[in-house]
């Protein structure tokens, strides 16, 4: 039941030179909340919030918060948190920290270290190193960030390569056409993108809302063609719906 809620949501690296530029992230800070169902029964509340950290980096932070009925079926309260740059066009990873609170909370770090083409992942008191093979590179926090990008640069690419649970996973995309959705705020409309991992009988659908800069205002999750897991949105600050 515990990975129903794992919405990973989760997707974008480039050869980055110590020349490169930095830009304005054309994202404004946000926080978006959600309602969460899972096999058909209301779970909790989830949400995702952007915001700036400093010296050209951002900090996104995507969490869900089981409800009662939830935490007894054995589900855990979840964040995941990436602190990135922006520069050139690309969101960068620094570093990634997923942590599950059960009666003590357990957290995973990732540092991203691009020179030297490694991630160091440190759980508990155990260190290990991931090469980094291919770029682009997320982590499953930062792809959020990259899929709105891609989206309203209308360059959706074929696939994304993300870091989550100590991992590096390639998700294949396909769009998943237009569609009117409702919200707490009304209906919005939207375009999709489906997102499966190769070999996975697991696919999520992410419904992007162009009138709030492609966020994903709902998402589907389904396995074996049955659906476990939905997101919808609630309210939103920071964003406001462009025409």
């Amino acid at each position: 039941m515990r990975e129903l809620f794992r919405v990973a949501l989760s997707l974008a690296l480039l050869v980055v030179q110590p020349t490169a530029a930095a830009a304005e992230l054309p994202l404004p800070p946000f926080r978006a909340s959600f309602s969460v169902v899972g096999l058909g029964i209301p779970a909790g509340d989830a949400d995702f919030i952007l915001e700036q950290a400093g010296d050209n980096r951002w900090r996104f932070v995507a969490r869900i918060l089981p409800n009662v009925v939830a935490r007894t079926l054995g589900v855990d309260a979840q964040r995941q948190e990436s602190l990135f740059r922006y520069q050139d066009g690309t969101v960068i990873p620094e570093q990634f920290i997923e942590t599950r609170e059960r009666d003590d909370a357990i957290t995973a770090t990732a540092e991203f270290h691009w020179q030297r083409s490694v991630v160091i992942i440190t759980e508990l008191d155990t260190k290990r190193r991931i090469p980094i093979e291919q770029r682009p590179l997320y982590d499953e926090a930062s792809l959020y960030v990259a899929l709105m990008l891609d989206l309203k640069r209308e360059q959706l690419p074929a696939s994304y390569l993300a870091l989550g649970a100590g991992k590096v996973r390639n998700y294949e995309l396909q769009p998943a056409g237009d569609r009117r959705v409702q919200t707490a705020l009304g209906p919005v409309d939207t375009v999709g993108v489906k997102r499966e991992r190769t070999g996975r009988d697991r696919r999520t659908t992410l419904w992007c809302a162009p009138a709030y800069h492609y966020l994903p205002v709902l998402i589907v999750q389904e396995r074996s063609g049955h659906e476990v897991l939905r997101m919808t949105l609630t309210a939103i600050e920071g964003l406001e719906a462009r025409p």
